[in-house]
């Protein structure tokens, strides 16, 4: 699965996007502590950043998984087995994406 951030020339932007990448792995890891303590406001807070970030930093994918998992976070009629496959489907990418570097150039 190939996942590269869609990134620009500009410095700073490349940056930030290492940042990001960067802090994927830890708020993956977040999410699974949640997710794993039945803390599901403070996973839908995580779900709601990463939803608002995915895009920003050319990784439209994690957004629109984002979209998908707090979505059903918020709905009174999805299934806690539903929402256990989206969590892990946001982790994965997030993992894997914080495991490339997006195409920057150190």
């Amino acid at each position: 699965m190939s996942m590269p951030g869609q990134l620009t020339d500009d410095a700073d932007l490349a940056d930030l996007i290492t940042f990001f990448l960067g802090e994927l792995k830890v708020r993956a890891d977040a999410m699974v502590d949640a997710w794993a303590s039945g803390e599901l406001d403070d996973l839908q807070s995580l779900v709601h950043e990463l939803n608002d970030a995915g895009s920003g930093y050319g990784f439209p994918v994690i957004t629109e998984q984002a979209a998908l998992l707090e979505a059903s976070l918020l709905s009174n009629e999805a299934e806690l087995s539903s929402i256990g496959e989206q969590v892990e489907s946001l982790i994965e990418l997030c993992r894997h994406a914080g495991q490339t570097d997006g195409g920057t150039k150190n």
